[in-house]
This record gives structure tokens, sequence and C-alpha cells, in this order.
């Protein structure tokens, strides 16, 4: 039945190495592939959210170059005022608090008394 099998073992033993080697290759092939996808969804992720972040600088900085924003700093950094109007400077006043007496230090036996039966 077996009769030429002696012939067939190295063979067989070389069609192993091949098929091993194969499904190596495969694995570490799907391992990059897999570790790829991940590195591009993780960079698409951080392109959304730079774009975002671009967008939301962009209209600050259409809003920086608004007249209203200029005249807004302007009075509240310099002072400016226009013409015929008067500026009020509001000037909070210090609240005198009422401080607790300070309390003398406890005696030594009274601290003790309160570490045992407190």
């Amino acid at each position: 039945m077996f009769k030429g099998s002696y012939k067939s073992k190295p063979l067989v033993f070389f069609v192993v190495l091949i098929l091993l080697y194969a499904g190596f290759a495969l694995t570490k092939t799907l391992w990059q592939s897999y570790r790829m996808s991940r590195q591009i969804n993780s960079l698409e992720d951080e392109i959304a959210r730079l774009e975002e972040r671009k967008r939301e600088l962009q209209n600050l900085i259409t809003y920086y170059k608004t007249d209203s924003y200029k005249e807004k700093e302007a009075r509240r950094r310099l002072g400016y005022q226009k013409p015929g109007e008067r500026v009020l400077i509001v000037v909070p006043q210090k609240e005198a608090k009422e401080e607790p007496l300070p309390q003398p230090p406890k005696p030594n036996w009274r601290i003790w008394w309160e570490f045992f039966f407190s």
C-alpha cells in the first residue's frame, strides 16, 4: 500500500515547510494590514479634529477683523470713547471683613482628653 512512501517523505516535509512559511507570511501580512488600518483611522480622526479647530480659528479671525470687535477692544483696553459719550469708572469698595478673635490654645490635658475620649 505505501510501498513508495520512503521517497515521498522528503516531499511531504518540504510541502509542510512551504505551507508553514506561507502561513507565517500571510499572518504577518494580515497583522501589518490591521495595524495600518488602525493607524489610518487614528490619523483620519486627527485630521477631522484639526479641520474643526481650523474652522474655529478661521471664525475667530473673521470676528477679530470686524469693526465691532475693534471698537469693543479699544473701549475695554484703551478706554476710548465716542464723541459726546461719558465714561464711568466704578471702583469696588473694600468690605470690612470681620475676623474671628483668635482663641487661646487648648491646654495639653484637654488635647489628650479629646484624643482618647472623642
